[in-house]
């Protein structure tokens, strides 16, 4: 079986050009390309979440899916004044977990669209805070914010790729 690959922010450096760049890894499994007219090209994505398993199993399914993927457990790259906005400008799209301890995806919504307008952006919440409700409060919060899409998790891996899809395909 070969081994699936995706990137870590310990993987990427910040290049003199001022833009994240990724360090190159082998790998053993082919260039994956899109059958016509079915999915996007392949995309960068950041995948934001403070849960480390439900993150690697987003990335996992997503590399698998033919995207580069590249995690981070806060929204501290995107809110970072000095390098935020390179690092949005370096991704196709940003999926950002809202509730976390370090730095709330609704800052890193905020942080990414002021850095950089014409991202993609993909809200995902349980809204463990607040109660059953919650996660609807926050994610309609995320698309006033700027959130191009939205998942209340959980969910399947078919609305992840659904939901990456349409919001890549979007003008």
């Amino acid at each position: 079986m070969p081994r699936l690959h995706y990137e870590t922010l310990q993987d990427r450096r910040f290049g003199p050009d001022g833009r994240y760049t990724a360090m190159r890894h082998s790998s053993s499994q082919p260039e994956r390309l899109p059958k016509q007219g079915t999915l996007t090209a392949m995309a960068k994505i950041l995948l934001i979440d403070d849960e480390d398993d439900l993150r690697e199993f987003i990335a996992l399914a997503l590399n698998y899916h033919g995207h580069q993927v590249t995690e981070a457990r806060s929204g501290r790259i995107i809110t970072d004044p000095m390098k935020g906005a390179a690092a949005a400008a370096a991704f196709d799209l940003i999926i950002t977990d809202i509730i976390m301890p370090d730095s709330e995806g609704l800052e890193t919504i905020i942080a990414a669209r002021k850095a950089y307008p014409a991202g993609k952006i993909i809200a995902i919440s349980g809204g463990n805070r607040a109660g059953s409700g919650a996660a609807i409060d926050y994610l309609r919060q995320a698309r006033l914010l700027g959130a191009d899409a939205t998942l209340g998790k959980p969910f399947s891996t078919a609305d992840l790729f659904r939901t990456v899809d349409q919001t890549l395909r979007a003008a």
